[in-house]
């Protein structure tokens, strides 16, 4: 991983309610009766995002790429968390917008993706906001709003 970073970091106790539960009391009573499922400390971007070790993500790859090669194995792939997934867990308090932050963190995690992508592998991009995100952080847009968001070419 490259190790992305904001200057500063500022822990907050993000509190999690999916709204797709409103249909389902027992379930959501599950849920938000326990303090740990429904509140956690997720740090804050507060600060420019930097790649604070873009080595770290070479090293890495250089590293598998061998370890895969001493055992016979010629095509290997590397998983990498999506902007939008960083974006999802991480609280954004120095962007603008959303986007403006997404941004920064896609470009911060292009040195990994590009470190992966140069030894030779396939990169996987993890993005679970796309379905897990929907009734979460994004609950309140309507589908057709969800899907323009997160279809969006740049």
């Amino acid at each position: 991983m490259c190790r992305i970073g904001c200057q500063a970091l500022r822990e907050t106790v993000q509190d999690y309610f999916f709204e797709d539960l409103q249909d389902f009391p027992r379930s959501a009573e599950m849920v938000a009766g326990n303090p740990g499922r429904r509140k956690r400390k997720a740090p804050s971007c507060t600060a420019p995002i930097t790649v604070t070790n873009g080595q770290a993500a070479i090293d890495d790859m250089v590293a598998l790429s061998a370890a895969a090669k001493a055992r016979g194995h010629d095509h290997i792939f590397s998983s990498a968390a999506s902007p939008g997934v960083i974006s999802l867990f991480f609280n954004n308090d120095f962007y603008p917008t959303h986007e403006e932050y997404v941004f920064a963190i896609a470009e911060a995690m292009r040195h990994e993706y590009e470190a992966i992508a140069d030894a030779g592998a396939v990169v996987q991009l993890d993005c679970p906001d796309l379905a897990m995100g929907r009734h979460s952080a994004y609950a309140s847009q309507d589908l057709e709003t969800f899907q323009k968001n997160h279809r969006r070419e740049y």
